[in-house]
């Protein structure tokens, strides 16, 4: 049979089927440098040994700004970008950049919480919740917590897209954390606690 009438008579599944295998088999590969790095071929963990090497460098506090040697690194401008803080500011730089996370997360979650209404509370919780995803996911792929995946770093990591979405975030919390600070709250005075009047302030 001609090539072009065999590739007409496959089954309509086929592709999705060879498509599947193939991200598959892409998943399993790098489940497999995440659990033996230092075991796999130099394709495979290559680049997750030079981070933790990287890492292991940097020790407390880390080699100094320009000092370190991210070159050698895969990427470390992007998904190891964390691997090359370490080396030059140390695991307590790397701590100080967790803490402004954490600060920045649970300012999103407080604005979530005190949000005007459903949708507010929701909208603040959930872009809170897509930036501390990608903390845990970028930082626990680079220490072996997890198998690394594609997600940059936010407000590090070069790259276009992501950099945008991650202001844009940025910007929505700022623009509901406004709503919340400028909505009448109800307050007692309290001259006229006796009374229990209420009284709307700003």
């Amino acid at each position: 049979m001609h090539p072009l009438r065999q590739a007409d008579a496959a089954p309509p599944g086929c592709g999705a089927r060879r498509l599947f295998d193939q991200r598959q088999r892409f998943a399993e590969r790098r489940v497999l440098a995440a659990a033996q790095p230092f075991e796999a071929d130099h394709f495979r963990g290559h680049q997750l040994v030079q981070g933790l090497f990287g890492l292991a460098d940097g020790g407390l506090i880390g080699t100094g700004l320009g000092q370190g040697r991210p070159d050698i690194t895969p990427l470390a401008e992007s998904d190891y970008i964390i691997s090359a803080l370490g080396e030059e500011l140390g695991m307590v730089g790397l701590f100080a950049i967790l803490a402004l996370y954490l600060l920045f997360i649970s300012r999103g979650f407080r604005i979530g919480f005190a949000g005007q209404d459903d949708f507010g509370r929701l909208l603040g919780v959930g872009l809170s919740f897509v930036i501390a995803l990608q903390v845990f996911v970028v930082i626990g792929g680079v220490t072996r917590v997890i198998p690394l995946t594609g997600l940059t770093t936010p407000f590090l990591a070069a790259g276009g897209s992501s950099l945008v979405a991650n202001w844009i975030i940025a910007a929505l919390l700022l623009r509901l954390s406004d709503s919340v600070r400028s909505q009448p709250r109800l307050v007692i005075d309290p001259l006229d606690a006796a009374d229990n009047r209420l009284v709307v302030g700003q």
